[in-house]
């Protein structure tokens, strides 16, 4: 991947400035410099100078010398190069010597000869450039010879780089920045030219750092409630399923018989199948041999043999009446305990149709806290971008 380091605003991805030496003196902001013979208008065009910024220097005197430091494995240097001679200008010359790391590398000279040409300017001139480098930390010098009186228009470097943007320099972004603008305030602090100013980088950077830390803590406090809204609603439709299966199970359990009334509080049984199966000579033999003064006067009975038939008939049509009796109310009792469940079970199915138009609302409400959420990401992307002082990417 390129990446560019101007000669204002520095490195593109780690905000690295590039050095100028002498650090005083002699290197003017060519934009801004109104006491240079080459300036704005006469005959450079902002316009077409990347970043619309460019350091200019000339004559003699000690040699010119702009350093950058880059990570990478090819670099390419581009220059403002005057096609004619210029009134005042006590040189157009350009004469410069490359070194990368140290090792001399080549040269580029350009000397114009007439006043009027139909390029006057050569604007973003590739004046070196080198692909044949070992991927790493590298330093270039360009220099001009001050011996040479030559003019010097730096404009910006590209370089080349395999490495990923969350590793493009060995110092923090941060910390090469703040390094450059140190450097930059010495040089405004000790130059003694007025058209000199201090390199810094663009306010563009701070901006945007603090605009990406916003939209991530927006990013997060939105993915956090989504999270806590759907956690929250689970768990209470969740309890209400529960509660339902627990209705539905107990509604569908077989009755266990005359056992379970008795469990219930009803009154147990008094006859049973010992009572109900004696034979009746037994039972004609107990009231035979009961007294008739151990028994209230509309108890007694005379000993015939119809009245005893009759007696032991009724007696036998009593017992049988409180055992129906008995199961009607067992049968009853079951069929209240049927009627409840079936309520109960009617309110889990209305509280569960509330809990799913409450459902519907909660999808609705995660949908759209999804799509501020891409929004938010979004413009956290497009931030990121601004602040590394590249444009965002094109979003059709």
């Amino acid at each position: 991947m390129n990446r560019t380091i101007d000669d204002q605003y520095g490195d593109s991805v780690t905000g690295a400035l590039p050095l100028f030496f002498p650090t005083t003196g002699v290197w003017n902001i060519g934009q801004t410099c109104t006491g240079c013979a080459i300036h704005a208008g006469n005959p450079i065009d902002p316009a077409h100078v990347f970043d619309g910024t460019w350091h200019d220097t000339s004559g003699g005197g000690p040699d010119r010398i702009v350093q950058v430091s880059f990570t990478g494995h090819a670099v390419y240097v581009y220059h403002i190069v005057l096609n004619i001679l210029v009134a005042g200008a006590s040189t157009v010359t350009t004469n410069l010597s490359f070194y990368i790391d140290s090792n001399y590398v080549g040269n580029y000279t350009h000397i114009p000869t007439s006043r009027s040409s139909a390029s006057p300017v050569s604007y973003q001139m590739l004046v070196y450039s080198n692909n044949s480098m070992v991927q790493g930390e590298h330093t270039l010098e360009i220099v001009s010879l001050g011996s040479s009186k030559a003019l010097v228009l730096f404009d910006y470097i590209t370089y080349t780089t395999s490495e990923d943007n969350s590793q493009s320099s060995a110092l923090p972004p941060s910390t090469a920045l703040t390094a450059s603008q140190t450097l930059a305030r010495s040089t405004m602090e000790t130059s003694s030219l007025p058209s000199m100013s201090a390199t810094t980088s663009k306010p563009k950077n701070s901006t945007g750092a603090r605009s990406t830390a916003g939209a991530i803590a927006g990013s997060a406090v939105a993915g956090l409630f989504i999270v806590l809204i759907a956690a929250y609603f689970l768990y209470i439709n969740r309890s209400r399923r529960i509660r339902c299966h627990l209705a539905r199970t107990a509604s569908q359990l077989p009755p266990d018989g005359p056992d379970i009334a008795g469990n219930r509080g009803h009154t147990p049984v008094r006859g049973s199948a010992l009572s109900t199966s004696r034979a009746p000579s037994e039972h004609h033999q107990s009231m035979a041999t009961s007294s008739p003064e151990a028994l209230p006067y509309s108890h007694v009975i005379r000993y015939t043999p119809e009245s005893s038939a009759l007696s032991e008939a009724t007696m036998m049509h009593t017992e049988r009446l409180e055992l129906l009796t008995q199961q009607m109310r067992t049968l009853q009792a079951q069929l209240d305990d049927l009627r409840l469940a079936r309520a109960e079970r009617a309110e889990c199915e209305r509280r569960l149709s509330r809990t799913s138009a409450a459902d519907e609302g909660l999808s609705t409400m995660i949908a759209a806290l999804r799509v501020e959420l891409s929004a938010l990401r979004a413009e956290q992307h497009t931030v990121a971008y601004i602040a590394q002082g590249m444009p965002p990417p094109y979003r059709g």
